[in-house]
């Protein structure tokens, strides 16, 4: 027997036990010989309903935890490929940086330090522009797939308007 049930038996003891200021002792004593009987007629069809009720919230709640599961599943690949990104570019920046400092130290002329040096800041430009839209796009298709599990949960939620 669940809580709701229980409280609903409550309620219906005092109700009853006001009948027997009412109708007296004799007739109270047959009414509450009578009240299992009567209980089970009020109550016939509320314990589905609470226990339909109970079983809403279970399911509902269970949905709940595993969208936020698969959002936090797809946000943190997403987080980890971001990262990825950023590490292998900041090695790949490291190696040429230090690749064109041996060229300056090697170089014969002056000219020659100032070739090297335009040559490295236009390839290091191109290349930061390139990761950066790299990183742009990695970072709009996580919030896209961070977004796709919560698309059905916040169209049971919303109204939708016509």
């Amino acid at each position: 027997m669940t809580f709701c049930a229980l409280q609903y038996y409550s309620v219906l003891w005092v109700q009853e036990a006001c009948c027997v200021k009412s109708f007296g002792f004799l007739n109270a004593t047959k009414y509450m010989t009578a009240l299992p009987a009567i209980w089970q007629g009020k109550l016939s069809g509320k314990e589905d309903v609470m226990a339909k009720n109970l079983e809403e919230m279970e399911k509902l709640g269970k949905e709940n935890v595993e969208t936020a599961t698969k959002s936090f599943d797809v946000l943190s690949k997403g987080m980890q490929a971001i990262v990825t990104e950023f590490v292998d570019y900041s090695k790949k920046s490291f190696e040429e940086g230090t690749k064109v400092f041996e060229q300056l130290l090697g170089a014969k002329s002056f000219d020659k330090a100032i070739e090297i040096q335009q040559g490295y800041f236009k390839n290091a430009y191109e290349g930061f522009v390139a990761q950066s839209t790299k990183i742009s796009g990695l970072y709009s298709d996580l919030a896209k797939e961070t977004y796709k599990p919560l698309q059905g949960y916040v169209g049971k939620i919303m109204p939708t308007t016509t």
